[in-house]
């Protein structure tokens, strides 16, 4: 810290353009913004006045930054996923090319033909190359987008929605909650649409449908249940049994088909997942997925299906405010283009480079790990290289796991391996295992730069 900070005293304490300025609290700044540093420090030397004491230097930074962490969260910070879950919520979910995404956004960063084409200089469609690449991989007549499924899916309820026309049926099996305690009964109150339940929770026949079925009825609605597993004895409709129920009393099938699934997922020793063309093979005319989980791109909701009410979404009001930016339809652009063959799949979307690593190769990036830890380990910790189960996470192929290697972490106590792991939360670059019966595994399977992981993990030795 400089030392006109330095010197300050109880007596004289820092001014907080001092600090602000000091190199002590420069990282804090870098990472929250000036503004949002000077109202925290604004608010602890309010708190310093009312109780007549004032904290040393460290201990304000310290002070400061916990109270940050804390209010506001670390943000957009890097970090290396070593959880064993593939496609974690609360770390991004699936991850993005490097060199893609660099190309995109600098590409991006300026003025871009977005809405007018270049060539003629007519306006255009922001979607039509996304939509075109969709169309092609899952034979719809059209597409478009929005910022997310939930949205997806609240925008095609609101647009079939027409005026008595207000109920849409749906099975009580299939009425899931997509997670932070979003439910589907609460996206259909968004959408202005009455929900019709019908069946029971393992069982729903067709027959169930069409008693629902009267001339209030806007849509029949299918779920993908992506994100739980009923078994035992449980019975579901599908699409194919239900067209001819909808075709014969005029009423829109649609499907929400959750992950987003646009490949074979048995090619990477994964149970066979729904793909989203079938739904559309087997008879909905409007179907919703995801573009941030299988599908392995950024945060998006396809709508897919007629092209009559594809433009009908398309007019409805809502549609504009749930539209994607430049950059977000660029990158699902490029990641769709990937879909092109399983090989140009596995080498350009990391979610498949991820799925395809063999067990040699997570063995060998295992043991490396190992052999960087072992120097810089606390006194009486130790590690080796394990099997392991990872998962899909995300709501995506519920209870379905995949072999994978991890680093085993043990230490003399669960204090111990906490702080550790507190130690590599903390690194440049930030390490984020897990701690499963008694020890701390980092899973290798997620990693996809293994030079920058073994050269943050050697920080340890300065902590």
């Amino acid at each position: 810290m400089p030392n006109n900070v330095a010197r300050t005293t109880a007596m004289h304490p820092p001014s907080i353009d001092a600090l602000l300025k000091s190199s002590a609290f420069a990282p804090l700044v870098m990472r929250y913004g000036r503004m949002v540093v000077r109202n925290i420090l604004r608010e602890m030397n309010q708190q310093r006045s009312e109780v007549g004491h004032f904290v040393g230097h460290d201990a304000l930074l310290a002070s400061a930054t916990e109270r940050l962490d804390r209010s506001i969260g670390s943000g957009a910070v890097r970090v290396f996923n070593m959880t064993g879950v593939l496609l974690h919520s609360n770390l991004g979910r699936a991850v993005l090319d490097a060199d893609t995404s660099a190309a995109i956004v600098r590409e991006a960063s300026g003025h871009v033909a977005l809405e007018v084409s270049a060539r003629t200089g007519k306006r255009g469609n922001r979607e039509s190359a996304a939509a075109a690449a969709i169309c092609a991989l899952t034979g719809s007549e059209a597409a478009t987008l929005v910022n997310n499924n939930a949205a997806a899916v609240m925008l095609m309820l609101a647009a079939l929605k027409s005026g008595a026309r207000n109920q849409v049926i749906v099975s009580r099996g299939e009425l899931v909650e997509i997670g932070g305690s979003f439910r589907l009964p609460d996206i259909m109150r968004a959408a202005n649409v009455k929900l019709i339940e019908v069946g029971t929770t393992n069982v729903t026949r067709p027959s169930d449908y069409l008693e629902a079925i009267n001339a209030r009825t806007a849509a029949i609605l299918k779920v993908h249940t992506s994100n739980y597993a009923v078994r035992g004895h449980t019975s579901a409709s599908s699409l194919r049994a239900l067209r001819p129920i909808a075709e014969d009393k005029g009423v829109p099938l649609c499907m929400d088909a959750g992950s987003g699934c646009l490949t074979d997922m048995t090619k990477f020793g994964l149970p066979k997942e729904p793909h989203v063309s079938e739904a559309i093979k087997h008879g909905a005319r409007l179907v919703t997925f995801s573009g941030d989980k299988l599908l392995g791109s950024v945060q998006a909701g396809f709508l897919i299906g007629d092209k009559s009410l594809i433009a009908r979404i398309n007019r409805h009001p809502m549609k504009r405010s749930l539209r994607l930016d430049k950059i977000r339809l660029a990158l699902l652009v490029e990641t769709l283009k990937a879909y092109q063959s399983p090989q140009t799949l596995s080498r350009r979307v990391p979610l498949f480079r991820a799925l395809a690593r063999s067990h040699a190769e997570l063995e060998a990036s295992a043991a490396k790990v190992c052999e960087t830890l072992t120097p810089v380990l606390d006194a009486g910790h130790s590690c080796r290289t394990v099997h392991a189960m990872c998962e899909m996470g995300s709501g995506s192929m519920p209870g379905v796991t995949l072999e994978s290697r991890a680093v085993e972490i043990q230490a003399p106590s669960q204090a111990a391996l906490k702080r550790f792991d507190v130690k590599l939360r903390s690194l440049p670059t930030p390490v984020l295992g897990r701690i499963h019966a008694g020890t701390l595994l980092l899973d290798l399977r997620a990693i996809d730069d293994l030079p920058r992981l073994l050269a943050n993990l050697r920080e340890l030795a300065g902590t």
